[in-house]
């Protein structure tokens, strides 16, 4: 389903319904609504699995990408084109928690993406690269595709399984 065959405007859906089966939000790509999905996504995990590892996991995941969108989207490239919108879908279940995002902000997949000098990134280091290293620590499986102007991510966070 693409971003930008649907109209620009905030939807929360499975929030309104706490008993639904996935998780979706559409949103122009900024602060306030990335703020405003992450909160709804973790109200929305949290009622399916209170207090859940992987529940957390996936909300930082889908804090760092969707803040990313509204801060970085735009791109040299997309200036002249209409506002950067992201959609977000998600669905918990016993196998895991599988995440899709996508977003019309300019190209850019985050699990290809360099670090800092080829090195995972450390709190001592300038802001930036600490998302990546975030990202990869935390996802079991992951997929990037760029297709019909949009970023498409599909992520994978299993169960935690009680261990370290």
């Amino acid at each position: 389903m693409s971003v930008q065959s649907h109209p620009f405007r905030l939807t929360f859906d499975a929030a309104r319904e706490p008993g639904a089966s996935v998780f979706h939000m559409r949103a122009p790509a900024t602060l306030h609504n990335a703020a405003r999905c992450v909160e709804a996504m973790h109200v929305w995990l949290d009622l399916r699995s209170p207090g859940s590892r992987d529940g957390f996991h996936a909300a930082l995941i889908v804090d760092e990408l969707v803040h990313n969108i509204a801060m970085h989207g735009q791109g040299r490239e997309h200036r002249r084109r209409a506002s950067v919108c992201f959609s977000l879908w998600v669905e918990h279940g016993a196998q895991g928690i599988r995440i899709a995002l996508h977003d019309t902000g300019a190209r850019f997949d985050p699990l290809a993406a360099h670090t800092r000098h080829g090195r995972s990134a450390t709190l001592d280091d300038p802001v930036g690269g600490l998302g990546i290293t975030l990202l990869r620590t935390l996802l079991h499986a992951a997929h990037y595709q760029y297709c019909a102007g949009e970023n498409r991510l599909r992520l994978f966070v299993p169960p935690h399984d009680g261990s370290a």
